[in-house]
């Protein structure tokens, strides 16, 4: 079995994880990133050779920081996520929201967005219509909701496009 999470207070539940980064770095770093068998999924699904990737929402760059040198990007709203992201992983770091991304049409080859869609601040619509819009043809958009040790024992499912 998957180790227990025990979260921090949460005094602001749509952004719990705000002021929280030490943790995030600490744990859910760890936990989600570090042999979790379900993010194995994920780096399979992108592949070998997922040509120019973004992660959107990258949070504190914790999955950045597990692909092998790759054309990757990171966006991240937050400014202390971006920071940290940035002494993570040698991958160029974007502050922005995926509601309204700050790239050209077509410029990804593959995007992830994992545990971000159910964000109070995101607008699923605008970021789906925006990753699609941001991959070439025939790109690949990966997606996922969270999964917390709380839901086991439900199975995490990714869904690839």
């Amino acid at each position: 079995l998957m180790p227990a999470l025990i979260l921090p207070e949460v005094k602001d539940p749509k952004n719990w994880w705000l002021g929280k980064l030490d943790f995030i770095d600490k744990e859910m770093t760890e936990f989600h990133f570090g042999g979790n068998p379900d993010y194995e999924l994920l780096r399979d699904a992108i592949g070998a050779q997922p040509g120019r990737l973004l992660d959107a929402g990258c949070g504190t760059g914790g999955f950045l920081s597990t692909l092998p040198a790759i054309d990757a990007i990171g966006l991240e709203w937050s400014p202390d996520g971006v920071a940290r992201a940035s002494g993570k992983t040698k991958a160029p770091m974007v502050r922005g929201s995926v509601n309204q991304l700050p790239f050209i049409d077509g410029c990804f080859d593959t995007i992830v967005s994992a545990d971000v869609l159910c964000h109070a601040a995101v607008d699923p619509d605008a970021a789906l219509a925006g990753f699609l819009t941001a991959l070439r043809p025939g790109g690949r958009l990966i997606l996922n909701m969270p999964f917390h040790s709380c839901l086991l024992p439900l199975k995490r499912t990714w869904f690839w496009l």
